[in-house]
């Protein structure tokens, strides 16, 4: 289990406000809000740090399962208080001014501190880095350097023992790690995507113009394929025996196929065949999995993410219900997001038309994606 604490103690005074700036609305809400419907995606219990003056101001928006603690003087303070209240395994930490986050970074985040102690994310600088001394100006190399972000993720014992046993200011949890553990090799995880953190007027101005022109895109796909004599198909990278197979030019995994395409419409970018044609012979009989890592790829390019997929898949028989959980577990791990995102289906056609018959088999997907930056 891993619990989240997302730190919004802070007070806007580098930005020149007599109020924090997690108060700003954007979208008819407030700055936090837009952090915090992000984790709420997953079944993680949530642990919201707040100065006291603005825990009556969020209230009202919050979802009562959020637990609000009363944060302290500096960060780590605030961190420290937030741990009290943590009992899992593992913890992640992130700064309420980072409402840019995207859901496959917090997912990969967590699961690499399952791996390691500690994890987070990073990117590399773009600029020349200088650095200022008695002796004036020195440069130097910026590939030795990282510029560390949030979500942070640790070993929630650790972490705590760390904060128990040092009374100094450190500028992020894992320089607080590094300096209680100086041995524990620290998982890096290198983002190349906006993940700005809100200090500045100027960093307010881009995260607006960002989630306020943020854009959410459809995709709808229906794939169906002819029955042939077999004793087993695939639907979502899942082999399932039956009394019959596929037709296909790969492996007539329909589920995957309409998952692929809606991706690919969504984007506004054709259709399957367009793209993975039958008649190239290096896809024979090929995995449609990998298919949909193609597509997933694109999706990145273009800089979107999966918000959630509702999928039915229509055939008369085997039942599927006893195989749709490992259908969908398989499923969000080439896609990199949660099982809660998404829904499968099984429908028959009554014994009508093809389907109803046993001719055929089907699976019409509708989903929806959102630009993330």
């Amino acid at each position: 289990m891993i619990s989240i604490i997302i730190v919004a103690a802070g007070y806007g005074r580098r930005m020149g406000l007599s109020y924090n700036k997690l108060r700003e609305k954007i979208n008819g809400k407030p700055l936090l809000l837009h952090t915090i419907n992000t984790f709420l995606n997953f079944n993680y219990p949530i642990i919201l740090v707040l100065n006291k003056e603005d825990i009556e101001y969020f209230k009202p928006y919050l979802d009562p399962g959020i637990n609000i603690v009363i944060g302290g003087d500096e960060r780590c303070c605030s961190v420290k208080n937030g741990l009290m209240s943590v009992t899992s395994k593992y913890v992640l930490i992130h700064d309420g001014a980072r409402p840019l986050i995207a859901l496959d970074q917090i997912i990969e985040v967590a699961e690499q501190v399952k791996n390691y102690n500690a994890a987070f994310l990073a990117s590399l600088p773009a600029d020349s880095i200088k650095v200022i001394t008695e002796q004036g100006i020195t440069s130097v190399d910026r590939a030795a350097y990282l510029l560390a972000q949030t979500p942070q993720a640790f070993n929630t014992k650790m972490l705590k023992e760390a904060y128990e046993h040092n009374e100094n200011i450190h500028l992020d949890d894992i320089s607080l790690f590094q300096a209680y553990y100086p041995h524990e090799k620290i998982k890096v995880l290198l983002n190349d995507r906006i993940n700005t953190k809100v200090t500045t007027i100027s960093d307010l101005k881009i995260v607006r113009s960002i989630l306020e022109y943020a854009q959410f895109k459809v995709g709808h796909s229906y794939d169906i394929h002819k029955t042939k004599e077999g004793n087993a198909i695939i639907l979502g990278g899942v082999k399932i025996e039956t009394p019959f197979g596929i037709e296909a030019h790969s492996d007539g995994d329909c589920l995957t196929h309409s998952i692929t395409e809606a991706i690919i419409g969504a984007l506004g970018e054709g259709d399957l065949g367009s793209h993975f044609p039958n008649s190239d012979a290096t896809l024979k009989n090929i995995s449609s999995l990998v298919l949909l890592k193609k597509a997933i790829s694109m999706l990145k390019l273009k800089c979107y993410q999966i918000e959630n997929i509702d999928s039915t898949v229509f055939v008369e028989s085997p039942k599927l219900a006893p195989y749709i959980e490992e259908i969908k577990l398989n499923l969000s791990k080439v896609l990199n997001i949660n099982t809660n995102q998404i829904n499968i289906k099984a429908a028959t056609n009554e014994k009508l038309d093809s389907i109803g018959k046993g001719m055929g088999i089907a699976s019409e997907t509708v989903l929806l994606i959102r630009r993330t930056f």
